[in-house]
Order: structure tokens, then C-alpha cells, then sequence
């Protein structure tokens, strides 16, 4: 495997967000310079930026730097959160960072990512995985 310079990857993933790719799959150890990058694209796309994770649910980062968790508490769970992206008007960019661990272990999930996909492809809205 070929290692990116962060500017690399940066580059791809704004091509990969301005190509309207429904979902991008990134594999790394490196999530707060992943976090970053998307939320550098994200705003210079002039999108919303979201988080999300099992523990915290999901949570809005804005450019000033400040956070705005979304008070659900079924978004925390992996269901809530692909629904509540799905019902979203917004113009947005959501991180789900771990999400891989329920991939392929629940029919369900299974069932809704790929729902999900069709329903984005008409949308402004990105999922990093």
C-alpha cells in the first residue's frame, strides 16, 4: 500500500465529497486528522459538519470550534443515526466513526446502509465511514 501526504488525501476526499459520493469508507488510525480534513471540506463546501459515535451520539461542530450535541437518545444507537441522516434536510458532511463494528453483523443495518446510499445520491449530504 502506497502512503498519502495529508494534502493527498485532502484532495481525494474533496473530489470524492464534490462527485456527490453518497458514502466514502476511510480506513485509519488517525481519526482526529481524518476529523479535520472532512471538517475542512465541509466548511469550505459551506456544510454542516457532524460526528457521530455510539458513546457521545451526534454531535455538530461548528467553525468557530464550538460543539452542539444533538439531544436524541436514539442516536445514539446505529439505527437512529441512519435514519435521522436519511430524514435530514441539511447540506451536511456526518463522520460515524466506528461504524464498520455493526456492518455485516446486523441484516438491518445492512438493509438501511443500502438504502441509505440510493436516497443520498439525490442529496448534498456525505457520509464518511
Amino acid at each position: 500500500m502506497v502512503a498519502q501526504s495529508v494534502i493527498e488525501v485532502a484532495q481525494e476526499l474533496d473530489y470524492l465529497v464534490r462527485a456527490r459520493y453518497p458514502v466514502i469508507a476511510v480506513q485509519t488510525y488517525e481519526e482526529d486528522r481524518v476529523d479535520n480534513v472532512v471538517k475542512g471540506i465541509a466548511f469550505s463546501r459551506q456544510k454542516v459538519f457532524y460526528t457521530w459515535n455510539c458513546n457521545l451520539g451526534l454531535v455538530r461542530k461548528d467553525a468557530d470550534g464550538s460543539l452542539h450535541t444533538v439531544e436524541d437518545k436514539g442516536l445514539t444507537q446505529p439505527q437512529g443515526i441512519l435514519s435521522y441522516i436519511d430524514k435530514s434536510d441539511e447540506d451536511a458532511i456526518f463522520v460515524l466513526e466506528d461504524f464498520q463494528v455493526f456492518m455485516g453483523k446486523l441484516p438491518k443495518i445492512d438493509r438501511q446502509i443500502k438504502d441509505l446510499v440510493k436516497s443520498l445520491q439525490i442529496t448534498k449530504k456525505t457520509v464518511v465511514m
